[in-house]
Order: structure tokens, then sequence, then C-alpha cells
């Protein structure tokens, strides 16, 4: 088994896991701790999928089930950062409208889960696999992607404004955190597999799990006394 292997299929989706279970066990009834362990739980299945696609060779399961998998769990990435986004550290106006905030993801899921939305092929040449973005699908998933992201990260931009000191504090480090990966998920899962070049693609879940944890940390471990 690769590095590649061992870190999408074991390391980055049982600290995903762990990190996702952990908050929600500590306050179900908090809406923040419930979207934020959703989110690292969404991010876990969303790397092993990858780690899957890297790992087996059975074409019909790859085909059939790992990529719509994939898919499927990154499309819920953005939508529970929003979410968590409007329900930290308190619930803005739009929280109450949250029904509308699915729509879009329900209705790419659906798609992909039917097979009449695919944001690449794959196909096997000389034993190795090969992945292949559909243009015109992948763009519109990367828009509503970045603009789940951007409304999440405009949310908590306003909150900071309004926020008591401590919270301002937490706030400001999520956003820069979070600031750093996407620029760095964007160009290694999003600007490179445009042009098919899907090598360093493996390295945006670590990103991924590195804001996690520092996220996790500042809002649900950190002292509130501390500085």
């Amino acid at each position: 088994m690769s590095i590649i292997n061992i870190v999408l299929l074991i390391i980055v989706p049982f600290l995903n896991l762990v990190i996702g279970f952990w908050i929600i066990k500590m306050n179900s009834k908090l809406a923040s701790n419930v979207f934020f362990g959703l989110l690292c739980i969404s991010a876990a299945f969303w790397t092993l999928g990858m780690g899957l696609l890297h790992f087996l060779t059975d074409f019909y399961i790859l085909e059939v089930y790992i990529l719509k998998l994939t898919v499927i769990f990154s499309a819920l990435i953005p939508m529970f950062y929003l979410m968590f986004a409007t329900a930290y550290p308190f619930e803005t106006k739009i929280f109450s409208r949250r029904l509308y905030l699915i729509t879009i993801p329900l209705i790419i899921i659906i798609l992909v889960a039917l097979d009449y939305f695919r944001v690449e092929n794959i196909y096997f040449e000389q034993g190795r696999l090969i992945e292949q973005v559909v243009f015109k699908n992948y763009v519109i998933f990367a828009i509503y992607f970045f603009s789940y992201l951007a409304l999440g990260f405009y949310f908590l931009i306003k909150k900071y404004f309004t926020l008591a000191s401590i919270y301002k504090k937490n706030v400001k480090y999520i956003l820069f955190s979070t600031l750093i990966t996407f620029l760095v998920v964007t160009f290694l899962s999003i600007i490179l597999p445009l042009v098919n070049k899907y090598f360093y693609d493996w390295y945006s879940p670590i990103f991924t799990l590195i804001n996690f944890t520092v996220i996790a940390y500042l809002i649900f471990c950190k002292p509130k006394n501390s500085g």
C-alpha cells in the first residue's frame, strides 16, 4: 500500500471521523456542533472515496459506486460549512430558512445518484486509473462549491464585526484557517483537475483536516479565558 493509500484510506478519514463524532457528542443540541461534526464526517467519506479511487481496480465498483459517493460527499462539505457559519456562535436570520440552503446540494446529489450529472469520467489505461473532467458539469459544480463557501465566509465576516472579543478572536482564526485551505484546495482540486492534472489532488484532504483541527480546537476545546 502506497503512502497515498495510507493517508487517504486510513489516517485522514479516521481523524476526521473522530473529530466529527466527538464534537457532536460534546453537545448534540447545539446546531454549530452538529453542523461542524457533519462537515468533518462528510470530509472523511470524501477522502475515503478518493483513496478507494487510487486503491480499487474493479471498474464497475469505481464507476457505479465510489465515484458517485465521492462527488456526493464533496457536495455536502460546502453545505455543512455554510450551515455551520450561520449557526456559530449565534444563529443568523437565514438560519430559520435553512431548508432553502439544502435545495441546490440536494438536487446535485439526486442527479449524481441517478447518473444524470457527472463531473468526471474514469477509465483504465495500461492498468492505471485515468480521471478526466466533464468540463461543463465540473464548472457548474465548482460554482456551487465556491458560492456556498463564499456565502459562509461572508456570514462569518459579518459576525466578526458584531461579536464579543472572545468570539471575535475565534472567528478571525476560523476565517484565516479557512482562507488558506480554500486557496490550496482551489488550486489542487479545482484548477489542476480542469486541465486533467489529478496527481496533487490527494493533498487537499490533508489541508482540509488541518483546517478542521484548528477550528475544533479554537471553538470547542480552547479554554474560554485563554488568550
